[in-house]
């Protein structure tokens, strides 16, 4: 069997070769798979090994084309077929330093990992005059458009294949694409993409590019936000869940101001809707559950590129008729979707935002003072969390890890193709840093937003040992009460007179509520239903073996999984007499009367 790939055994990845496949490749033997691979993979138990020469870079294999001939004895060529590199990866980049922007006395480092690039540049845009604010309010919206000479600046790259470029302080705020040089299976060549950032935690309008942002910069911290605690649960069997789509909460509440309706801030205003909230919590609701809010593909964020026919005119139309498909043509422009179309996994959705809040950290301020405005009715916020597939993959416009490491990140079938088993390209969850950016994305909305707990959507597409992984490191955050009284003491100190929010604003929660039950973790999440915050498992803290750094299993590991309906507005009655199920949404005639309205 021979290893056919670009020409040259040996060389830096990140050097450019020429695209034809060496004519003389290596050879490769058949050998039994290594116990630590089978261990990784299961599935390929029985399956045979194929074992390269010491002179081979595998580094620089995996960077490029890779084919596989097989010969027969006279040496013609009787199969061929590509190689999925992606196990070859985690084997050699196994600890990564951590990816995303990281800042240090208001200087940005940003880090992005991408083993196989030929090269990285970071283009930036720089933000015009800092934005002037009164008591955290942010000042007059900039343009998101992505436009004019950037600023170029080449990457670092480090032998973890992670690239990396300090920046200066005159970077905050401003607009920033990745330039990577990379082959791209899709194409079978080298292409030169600009891509957003997979670990943005801010974006312009559309996500035509990301924003550097700093999650503790005081601006961005809404002062109902800060204001109101996360309600306590004492009893996480209790939990009563509505679930909710932030358009349809007030798109059409005439209580609500025209230019608020549909957006975050609409659950500040004390309109229909929050009353009915408010009523919903007195008659025993705990939760609202928010359809997803992290960034999706499919809606216009720009209110002037909606297009929203007249509903007396659907109505008036039969189902069938040539008017109903005359407006059906229209549906790419429409300001409605469910969500489930992710893009960025750490930013929040912009159409959501208000039109002065569309860029950068304004939408950070919104939405969590969304959150802030559901504590104050005594109500937790869980996240509907789309991370088991992405909209686009390959070279298509919305894909973004695709673009960065071809390969990597998305599942694939044994053809080669990207799987969609999820209703989209599959993200590999089994691959570490797929489960990183997973873990990673559900930290930081439990941090930087005190989000109290999340639905998984489609969760048997990720391994127990990374649902596993998610749940350990939210247990993490979880101070005890010592802890969490002195840091609220310092935050109550700081906030407001220091010009920054501390770099952790989890900490800044109120202690466990005193119980003779069980108190509730600030942040229940596992699966995210309630049942997930009433049956947890206590982890230990050693790593994991063969994985460094990862965290270990729990000690009496129990399925967090508890089957709900997806969009009817509450967790469904138990099918079974297992215990830890989640009560039915109306636990009381009082509750009943509430949700009837």
């Amino acid at each position: 069997m021979d290893a056919a790939r670009e020409r040259g055994r040996r060389h830096r990845p990140g050097a450019p070769r020429a695209g034809a496949l060496d004519p003389d490749p290596a050879d490769a033997r058949a050998r039994p798979p290594p116990p630590d691979a089978v261990a990784e993979h299961p599935h390929l138990a029985g399956a045979a090994a194929l074992v390269l020469p010491a002179d081979v870079d595998a580094a620089a294999l995996a960077a490029g084309q890779l084919a596989l001939l097989g010969r027969d004895p006279r040496g013609a060529v009787v199969a061929a077929t590509g190689v999925q590199t992606a196990p070859l990866l985690d084997a050699l980049y196994p600890d990564p330093d951590a990816p995303g922007v990281s800042w240090e006395d208001g200087v940005p480092t940003l880090r992005l990992w991408a083993p196989t690039a030929r090269a990285v540049d970071i283009l930036v845009w720089p933000a015009g005059p800092p934005a002037e604010h009164d008591s955290g309010a942010p000042a007059a919206p900039r343009s998101g458009e992505v436009s004019g000479d950037p600023l170029r600046v080449p990457a670092s790259r480090h032998p973890d294949g992670t690239w990396s470029v300090v920046g200066s302080p005159g970077w905050a705020d401003a607009r920033y694409l990745y330039a990577v040089t990379v082959y791209a299976p899709a194409f079978d060549r080298v292409v030169k993409n600009r891509v957003t950032d997979p670990y943005a935690l801010a974006l312009t309008a559309d996500s035509a590019a990301a924003v550097l942002v700093d999650p503790s910069d005081a601006r961005w911290a809404d002062p109902r936000w800060l204001a109101a605690p996360s309600p306590p649960l004492v009893h996480p069997v209790d939990q009563v869940s509505y679930e909710l789509h932030v358009r349809d909460f007030s798109r059409d509440d005439v209580t609500v101001p025209a230019d608020l309706r549909g957006t975050y801030a609409a659950f500040g205003v004390e309109g229909r809707g929050r009353a009915h909230l408010r009523r919903l919590a007195q008659a025993g609701l705990t939760s609202v559950q928010l359809l997803p809010v992290h960034d999706f593909a499919s809606v216009p964020e720009r209110r002037d590129a909606w297009v929203q026919p007249d509903p007396a005119a659907l109505r008036a139309a039969p189902p069938d008729s040539a008017e109903q498909q005359r407006l059906a043509a229209h549906r790419p422009g429409s300001p409605f979707n469910w969500g489930y179309d992710p893009w960025h996994f750490l930013a929040p959705e912009g159409s959501y935002a208000t039109s002065a809040a569309l860029d950068g950290g304004r939408r950070i301020a919104e939405l969590r003072g969304a959150v802030g405005a559901l504590h104050e009715l005594g109500l937790r916020v869980v996240l509907d969390v789309v991370f088991n597939h992405t909209r686009d993959a390959g070279q298509q416009p919305a894909s973004v890890l695709d673009k960065i490491v071809p390969g990597y990140y998305h599942r694939r079938a044994l053809d080669g193709r990207v799987a969609t088993s999820t209703a989209g390209p599959s993200v590999a969850t089994e691959r570490r840093m797929a489960a990183r950016l997973v873990t990673d994305a559900a930290v930081h909305w439990a941090r930087h937003y005190r989000i109290d707990g999340f639905r998984f959507d489609l969760m048997g597409h990720h391994g127990r040992d990374v649902m596993l992984g998610v749940r350990a490191a939210l247990d993490a955050l979880t101070p005890s009460a010592t802890e969490s009284t002195a840091a609220a003491s310092r935050c109550t100190a700081r906030a407001g007179t220091s010009g920054r929010w501390p770099a952790t604003p989890a900490s800044c929660r109120p202690p466990r509520a005193s119980s003779t039950a069980p108190a509730s973790p600030p942040f229940p999440t596992g699966c995210a239903t309630p049942s997930a915050a009433g049956r947890r498992s206590t982890p230990t803290r050693a790593g994991r073996a063969g994985r460094p750094g990862w965290p270990a299993r729990p000690t009496a590991p129990r399925s967090t999984a508890a089957p709900t309906s997806r969009h009817n507005g509450c967790w469904p009655r138990p099918t079974s007499s297992r215990s830890g199920w989640p009560a039915p949404c109306a636990t009381s005639r009082s509750a009943r009367r509430a949700l009837a309205g």
